[in-house]
Formats: structure tokens, C-alpha cells, sequence
């Protein structure tokens, strides 16, 4: 019998950007913290933790309260100095979340998609970077189309040299 394969949570990307939007960017890291027994079912050693999440929580919320501190004060130097520490997060929060969540994730998901049903995700690097929470939300929408275009979840097994998610995609 093959393990359960991650088809949820299935939200819709649109509704994922508007609940991001509407909550103002908070909506992921709340996602990702309800989701998160389902998300490790499919990476190895249950690596994504609550402490990540809430990590990456933390450097957001202090990127915005930098912002609006600048605001306020009109010491040059605390301002600079504001605006280092702003930027600094800019860049860490991307790279912490790639490396902490969405990387660990695609990964465990391409292993198991290779080893039960033949099928070769070749997760996109830059694309899993740049858009994070959402490359997640994407892949597991995209699964069940997969699968069942492999053949996988009918009678007839995936093809003998198994697929590639490009091409499954393209048809």
C-alpha cells in the first residue's frame, strides 16, 4: 500500500494571497503553523518545527514594527541604524524560510512522489526561493493533477521509466 500522499491542505492560490493581503502577510505563518503535521508527513525526520515558523514570524513582525518605529523618530542615527537592522531582515527572512521550510518540504515531496509513483517534480530552485510559502501551497495543488495525469491513482501503474512533472504539466 503507498503512504498517504499530501493533497491538503488544498487551498487555492488566489484565496492564499487574498487571506495573505487581507491579514496582512500574517496569514502564512498561520497556515503553515495549523498545516504543519501534514506538511511533515512528507519530509524526512519531521525537520519543518513549530520553532521555525514561529522564528520567521518574529523577524516579519520586526521588520514591520522597524518600519513603523522610523517613522517617529527623528534621530538620524537610530533611523540608519533602523533601516540596517530592516534591511538585514529583508534579506534573512527569504533565506531562513527556503532553507527551514520550503526546501526540506519540495524535497521530502519529490522523494516520495519518485519512490511511490514515478514521478520526477524537479522542484525549481529560484521559483521555491523567491515565493516560499506560496511554491508550497502551488506544489500541493498541483500533486493530484499528477498523479492522476501519471496514471497512478487508476488501474494502470505510471509508466515504466516514471515522469516528469514537466511533462505531465505540459499535456
Amino acid at each position: 500500500m503507498k503512504p498517504k500522499i499530501i493533497t491538503e491542505p488544498n487551498v487555492s492560490m488566489l484565496n492564499f494571497v487574498l487571506l495573505t493581503i487581507a491579514t496582512l502577510g500574517v496569514y502564512p505563518f498561520i497556515w503553515m503553523a495549523i498545516n504543519l503535521d501534514k506538511l511533515n508527513e512528507v519530509v524526512p525526520a519531521k525537520s519543518i518545527k513549530i520553532l521555525d515558523i514561529v522564528i520567521l514570524a518574529a523577524m516579519w513582525a520586526w521588520s514591520q514594527r522597524i518600519t513603523a518605529i522610523t517613522e517617529v523618530i527623528e534621530n538620524e542615527a537610530v533611523v540608519g541604524v533602523a533601516g540596517l537592522i530592516f534591511i538585514a531582515l529583508l534579506i534573512a527572512i527569504p533565506i531562513y524560510q527556503f532553507f527551514k521550510i520550503v526546501k526540506p518540504f519540495v524535497e521530502g515531496l519529490d522523494r516520495v512522489l519518485l519512490s511511490e509513483y514515478k514521478i520526477d517534480l524537479r522542484p525549481n530552485k529560484f521559483f521555491a526561493f523567491a515565493f516560499g510559502y506560496l511554491y508550497i501551497v502551488y506544489t500541493i495543488n498541483q500533486v493530484p493533477q499528477l498523479i492522476a495525469r501519471s496514471g497512478a491513482l487508476g488501474n494502470a501503474g505510471a509508466p515504466a521509466g516514471g515522469s516528469k512533472a514537466g511533462d505531465l504539466l505540459d499535456n
